[in-house]
């Protein structure tokens, strides 16, 4: 399965606006993580870079505002609990709200471990 559409996949799952640039940018990001696991660890030396150079930016600083604010609207209008329902397990409490790193590398995880496979909407769509 692509990565770029179970990282879609997810982040519409968890209620992320797909209007926002931060979904696209999001979606990449999971996209390189995956297949470079090692950006994950110098967000903005390394990997908002290669962001903003695919996508013809000026700045890593806007890459981390536009991801930045797609989560924190997401936040506000769902507290992104649904993240425990894609892991089967607790992952964040209520009031919690996850880093731009650690959503990346929760999605990237999501397709590592190939928990997309049991989900019923998956399924469905699935061809």
């Amino acid at each position: 399965m692509d990565v770029r559409k179970v990282a879609k996949f997810a982040l519409i799952k968890l209620g992320f606006k797909v209007n926002l640039l931060g979904f696209s940018y999001l979606t990449y990001a999971v996209e390189l993580v995956v297949k470079e696991p090692r950006l994950i660890y110098n967000l903005h030396k390394d990997l908002y870079i290669k962001i903003s150079d695919h996508f013809k930016v000026g700045s890593e600083i806007a890459i981390d505002r536009c991801i930045r604010k797609s989560i924190d609207d997401t936040f506000k209008c769902r507290s992104l609990l649904e993240i425990n329902d894609l892991f089967h397990s607790k992952i964040v409490e209520f009031e919690e709200k996850p880093t731009s790193g650690q959503l990346i590398g929760l999605i990237a995880e999501y397709y590592n471990l190939g928990l997309y496979r049991y989900e019923p909407a998956y399924k469905k769509t699935r061809r």
